[in-house]
């Protein structure tokens, strides 16, 4: 993504945010973030443009190009002027015995990764000098961001801009055209016919549950699974415009291979054991799907409630993707003092100082009440080990505020079975599992909103979404 394309964004997140501020509606907000992750996921469908960083006699130039990074190798995202490996400044951990979390010191990577001196003294002499070996040796990771920058500069000061920038507009031209085509397939694959059978525990067949998403089907694509390389940018071109000519001249979606990831994405996180026979092929241009599966036991223990909405008299609580809305629902000013959270057998206790909501307005809390893939993280209480399907449980929010006439408690909460959670959060996230799977993403999309798109919160979610794409993070 280009600086044009980041501006764009940021701009478009400022208009919706003075939208939303204007109707308070949490709908608004929250529509906004999606709109702005299916802006990015657009932008991510068409490839940057990497560059081989390399070192020759008299500096820096790029050697080769590629349509994708390879990892731990110097290629440079050109067009959003980044490093594409692990150029994280950070602390990192070394032992003698298990896992280190350190990356390597790479000259030609400008990173350099030192043991923290100072750390490591004191840790070793508390730990009676047996730290190195079970504990946590506490190393530091640093990147020369200068020497990397000034490096890039002299690399694409070598450049024939113009012919460079006529190679790029080829380049993402014939990518439009890969797009379009791989767009044909999603369509068909997501208008897939299913003849899969499907068994959970605890579940019959009137319980109303689809398979959508407890399989995926992957279309395989060769120019994404082995990305484009070349020794000159002219070369990359070439090769991707045989593909886009050969699309566009003879392109039938039958032609691409499908692969079956099981459990599918979305719902894998729910299940901790199962079956999986299911396969897909093409039929008169439309993906068919067959076979079984069979889920033999769900992972409970972190299962929360990730959508609900519960009103009073006095204040009503809507959670969504992690973000906690109470609402003003009485004619007089509100303060919120503390919030105890109910869910998945855990509480949490948040105390707050200065919230006033006046009447007809929410307070928003982007508060990380799931962990990764929804598992519960909660800070106080025990973590539920033993949950049945049958259990009840309640859920929602324990409110202290005060008003005029004095402090009170009131509790937003309900009861649900476990296995009526289960069967909600498979149908949200059948519903909405692309948003829903990118749950800090979209919290810190809400605080860029709150904040009106400031720079440094754009630039900070952008960096998350960044992250999130490279490793796979968003549909």
């Amino acid at each position: 993504m280009n600086n044009t394309r980041i501006l764009v964004l940021a701009f478009m997140l400022m208009a919706v945010s003075a939208k939303g501020a204007e109707k308070d509606d949490m709908l608004l907000p929250l529509a906004a973030v999606e709109q702005y992750l299916d802006v990015l996921t657009d932008q991510e469908n068409t490839p940057s443009l990497y560059g081989k960083l390399q070192a020759v006699n008299d500096g820096y130039e790029y050697v080769a190009y590629r349509s994708a990074a390879a990892r731990e190798e110097p290629w440079v995202d050109i067009f959003n002027s980044r490093a594409a490996w692990d150029s994280k400044r950070r602390d990192c951990v070394k032992r003698l015995i298990g896992k280190d979390t350190c990356p390597d010191s790479r000259e030609d990577l400008f990173r350099k990764t030192q043991l923290d001196i100072f750390g490591s003294i004191t840790g070793t002499v508390f730990s009676f000098g047996l730290k190195p070996f079970f504990g946590k040796m506490p190393w530091m990771v640093d990147f020369d961001g200068k020497e990397f920058r000034d490096s890039r500069n002299v690399a694409e000061s070598r450049l024939d801009h113009n012919a460079f920038k006529s190679l790029v507009e080829r380049y993402q031209s014939a990518w439009t055209d890969i797009v379009r085509f791989e767009n044909k397939v999603k369509e068909s694959i997501q208008e897939k016919d299913s003849n899969v059978s499907l068994e959970l525990e605890g579940f019959t067949d009137g319980d109303g549950i689809n398979d959508d998403y407890f399989y995926d089907v992957v279309a395989v694509f060769p120019w994404r699974t082995k990305p484009l390389e070349a020794d000159s940018l002219e070369g990359l071109v070439q090769k991707l415009e045989s593909i886009s000519d050969t699309l566009s001249s003879n392109s039938n979606v039958e032609d691409v291979s499908l692969n079956i990831n099981c459990p599918g994405r979305r719902i894998r996180y729910l299940i901790d054991d199962g079956q999986c026979d299911v396969s897909a092929g093409w039929e008169n241009q439309k993906v068919i799907a067959t076979g079984s599966m069979r889920v033999n036991q769900w992972s409970l223990p972190g299962v929360p409630v990730l959508e609900y909405s519960i009103s009073g008299d006095i204040l009503e609580a809507e959670f969504r993707n992690g973000l906690l809305a109470i609402r003003n629902v009485s004619d007089s000013s509100v303060t919120i003092r503390r919030i105890d959270f109910f869910n998945a057998g855990k509480i949490q206790s948040q105390l707050l100082e200065h919230n006033s909501v006046r009447p007809g307005k929410h307070l928003y809390y982007a508060d990380s009440i799931t962990n990764g893939n929804f598992i519960a993280a909660l800070e106080e209480g025990e973590v539920v080990k033993s949950r049945h399907l049958d259990d009840e449980e309640q859920y929602g929010v324990r409110v202290l505020y005060s008003r005029s006439g004095g402090s009170a408690t009131t509790y937003l909460t309900e009861k649900m079975t476990v296995k009526a959670m289960l069967k909600n959060n498979i149908q949200s996230l059948q519903a909405s599992g692309g948003v829903l799977e990118n749950a800090e993403l979209f919290q810190q999309g809400f605080v860029v909103l709150r904040n009106k798109g400031s720079q440094r919160e754009a630039a900070k979610m952008l960096e998350l979404i960044w992250q999130a794409q490279s490793q796979g993070g968003i549909e």
